[in-house]
This record gives structure tokens, sequence and C-alpha cells, in this order.
């Protein structure tokens, strides 16, 4: 079985863009967490700072999701390469056959 690493190396780049993206917007809402009380006021005292301590208990597990997919891209492209160097790899003249 041989395989189009070129395509792996796609996929874990979109893999990885989209981890990116994803932790930027998680990033983003946690920012609009943290100034809802103190900046934009948008809800003030004890409950909401609670709330917003509370809620940024989760952040880590959150933002390692991403981490995961960012770790799940590099296994792609390390696959890839052991397939490229074991010569079981699709060349471009043959992923279109």
């Amino acid at each position: 079985m041989k395989t189009n690493t070129n395509e792996m190396r796609n996929i874990a780049k979109e893999i990885n863009n989209l981890a990116n993206e994803y932790q930027t917007k998680i990033s983003k809402m946690y920012t609009k967490f943290t100034n809802m009380p103190s900046e934009t006021k948008e809800w003030t005292g004890n409950q909401a700072n609670r709330y917003v301590n509370y809620v940024l208990l989760d952040k880590p597990d959150l933002l390692s999701v991403g981490n995961k997919l960012k770790d799940f891209s590099k296994i792609i492209n390390a696959t890839a390469n052991l397939l490229e160097k074991n010569d079981l790899n699709v060349r471009e003249d043959e992923a279109n056959d």
C-alpha cells in the first residue's frame, strides 16, 4: 500500500491552521469574559466576578484541545516523512493514476 504523503501534509497543515484559529477564538472569548466586570462593565458585582472565575477554570482544558490537534498534525507529518523514507509514498506522477 502506498500513500500520498503530499496530501497527508496538506491535511496536517489544515489541521494545524484550524487549531490555531480555534485557540485564537477561545482566547478572544475568555478576554471578553474577563473584561466584562471590569472594563466593559456589561455585568458587574460579586456575581459577575464569581462567574468569570468559574468560567476561567475551563480555559486550560479548552486550549489544550488546540494543542492536541497541533500534536496530531505533527504526527501526520512525521508519518509522511517515515513513509517517504521507506519509499511507501505515492509520487506525484502516480497520484493521478
